[in-house]
């Protein structure tokens, strides 16, 4: 387990209220109990994704996909059109343009405008003229979860935690004591999501993963990336 606060500037106030901090003490536990953390889980604060800042980011597994991507000199991909074209490409099987337009909601004019900066900093290859691979370090890492923090206010929580879903893995609602009505509204609104509940340092309810589309996933992974870079030490490689 390994705790990181995001090196990226974010707007507005940090997670500095007292009762929400003592709410979140117990995230280290309570992330070490997510689905596949017997793989690893790292545990990154205030991390800015696509849409959002969840309270805490856990990426679960994918620790040497990590490494490599870190210790790759490619930018951090946080648009979403790079993201997705390079999502597509393969390290080995070249692609054109046109096979990439087809692979994704852009228009070939899109794909073309961005591909001279994919090209100039190496997050695209190509082979020869028209045709594009990308570097094989260059992929999704983990599962990735978003963790919301809240005393008691779990309507605001789940409205959060639902807009991280939009490019996280899954999501769980932190919240503090609460009586038996609000714990059955909430189990009822995470049950729709297949989301996580944990009341006062409970598991309540366990998350189940719905993974994102391989676009998506890429795209939430470079955030993770940003988040890191300059920061995380990788391990070296061989």
């Amino acid at each position: 387990m390994r705790f990181e606060d995001s090196v990226r500037p974010r707007h507005g106030r940090r997670f500095e209220p007292t009762h929400e901090l003592r709410v979140g003490k117990d995230v280290e536990s309570l992330a070490g109990k997510l689905p596949g953390a017997r793989s690893g889980v790292l545990v990154i604060r205030e991390m800015t994704g696509p849409f959002g800042v969840p309270d805490f980011t856990a990426v679960v597994g994918g620790a040497r996909a990590l490494e490599r991507r870190l210790a790759l000199d490619v930018p951090a991909l946080l648009n979403e059109i790079d993201a997705a074209v390079v999502s597509v490409l393969t390290p080995r099987r070249p692609k054109t343009i046109v096979e990439i337009e087809n692979s994704i909601p852009w228009s070939q004019e899109s794909v073309a405008r961005r591909l001279p900066r994919l090209l100039r900093v190496g997050a695209v290859i190509q082979l020869r003229p028209g045709a594009y691979t990308r570097p094989s370090d260059l992929q999704s890492i983990g599962t990735i979860w978003a963790l919301e923090v809240k005393v008691n206010n779990w309507r605001k929580a789940i409205s959060q935690a639902r807009t991280y879903s939009i490019w996280a893995d899954g999501y769980v609602v932190i919240l503090g004591p609460v009586g038996g009505p609000v714990i059955a509204k909430v189990l009822e609104e995470a049950a729709l999501d297949q989301s996580g509940v944990v009341i006062d340092g409970v598991w309540f309810r366990k998350p189940h993963v719905q993974r994102q589309s391989r676009m998506r996933h890429l795209w939430a992974s470079e955030h993770v990336i940003a988040a890191l870079r300059h920061h995380y030490q990788p391990s070296p490689l061989p």
